[in-house]
């Protein structure tokens, strides 16, 4: 059984649906297909680098995972006849504005051999950042980019996309309805009543914030593993930045915040609202709505505060929003993990109250490069006859097993239900 359908969920069903024998059913509260929490109101940028342009944990692995769902997605609702397009922008740039980011990302000096002025490593094998002139800038974003009066050059993220969430999602349910995945729209309380059945010989829990309500993954909470925020984004309407000789927004702009054309939207993001610590978990649910929640919660949304907070962003980053109003306001609570030496990585693992109850979580703001590579990890590992995860060394422990990958047996017992 997987819990929750989002990204992270479908990404593991269909790993799971690849396994001789098995059947897997995914519980959610919203209908199959439909994004909601945090992959509903993700801007869906797609990228291996830190904000400081160096190569993210698993980057490399967490793409090469991601583009071929991306792919499979696709070829899904090009089946059913759907004009939808998952891989809405290929272009991500790093404009050079604001002090950091202008030392990052602002072109070298000019070199008598010309290669070294066009690009520069990351890694071994690794696919380059190419540097942008102020006119290059400006033809990709079609605006330019100024500040203190000046034009600012750049960097283009070569391998960069942005992917439609909400289209990746219906794609990808697609397949896995295709493979005989089962979709159940409940609230699962615990764990214990999935496995009690005798139904399912595991629960994997990939349900973001709505693990708090999970009596066996209360330790994730109590122990400090993981942290809560509130992330609310503007969308606005492409076609009202256009004007004579502006284009509608046809890159995604990332300096810190971001702008993102998603169809006919641009999407602006995102805060990080860090939500109290002593905040009880038997206090959240169906408290996370318009208004409600007990004194020391945010409302999930908070127009006026996103527009405080964002508008200025969305004027900086793509400069014809200045002039446009938002027409919506997305809003999700965000489960974040501990910073460690490898950086924010996201926590996976098995409960230490039970040894066939798994978790995905905490993914963050970068959902999308991680979710597909730790769904094949962990669908890897749970077709061995005796699941484990320990493995390469990079550990997110949450305090039960530890939540190191590796690649597992795709072996499996013949009719084991998942």
């Amino acid at each position: 059984a997987v819990v929750g359908g989002g990204m992270a969920g479908l990404a593991l069903a269909r790993h799971l649906l690849d396994i001789p024998q098995a059947a897997v059913t995914v519980f959610d509260m919203g209908p199959p297909g439909q994004t909601r929490g945090a992959t509903a109101a993700a801007a869906g940028l797609l990228h291996p680098l830190t904000p400081r342009g160096k190569l993210i944990w698993k980057g490399e692995e967490g793409m090469r995972e991601t583009l071929l769902l991306v792919e499979e997605a696709q070829r899904f609702l090009c089946a059913t006849g759907a004009t939808s397009r998952v891989v809405a922008c290929r272009q991500v740039v790093r404009p050079a504005l604001e002090g950091a980011n202008k030392a990052l990302f602002s072109p070298p000096p000019e070199s008598d051999n010309p290669q070294e002025s066009q690009a520069v490593p990351l890694a071994p094998g690794h696919a380059r950042l190419k540097w942008l002139t102020v006119e290059e800038l400006e033809a990709i974003v079609g605006s330019p980019l100024v500040e203190e009066s000046n034009q600012v050059a750049g960097a283009l993220v070569a391998d960069g996309l942005v992917v439609d969430t909400a289209a990746y999602v219906q794609g990808l349910w697609l397949s896995c309805e295709s493979r005989g995945c089962q979709w159940k729209q409940t609230r699962v309380e615990s764990a214990s009543e999935l496995i009690d059945s005798g139904v399912y010989d595991h629960v994997v829990f990939t349900a973001g914030a709505g693990i708090h309500a999970i009596p066996e993954l209360q330790f994730l909470l109590e122990n400090g593993t993981i942290s809560l925020s509130r992330g609310q984004s503007l969308v606005f309407d492409n076609a009202k930045t256009c004007s004579e000789g502006v284009p509608a927004l046809r890159a995604a702009v990332l300096c810190g915040e971001y702008v993102v054309p998603v169809g006919s939207r641009v999407i602006c993001g995102a805060t990080h609202e860090h939500l109290e610590p002593d905040l009880k978990a038997d206090a959240i649910p169906g408290q996370i709505d318009e208004g409600g929640g007990p004194a020391n919660w945010k409302p999930l949304r908070d127009p006026d505060n996103a527009v405080s907070s964002l508008a200025p962003v969305a004027a900086k980053l793509f400069p014809p929003l200045a002039d446009v109003a938002p027409v919506d306001v997305t809003s999700a609570i965000r489960v974040n993990p501990k910073r460690s030496h490898l950086g924010k990585i996201p926590i996976f693992g098995r409960s230490p109250s039970h040894p066939n109850v798994w978790y995905i979580t905490a993914l963050g703001s970068r959902g999308l490069i991680h979710h597909a590579y730790l769904a094949q990890q962990l669908a890897s590992s749970l077709s061995s006859p005796a699941p484990t995860m320990a493995g390469d060394g990079a550990t997110c422990d949450g305090g039960g097993e530890k939540s190191t990958v590796r690649s597992g047996s795709r072996s499996i017992r013949e009719g084991q239900r998942r």
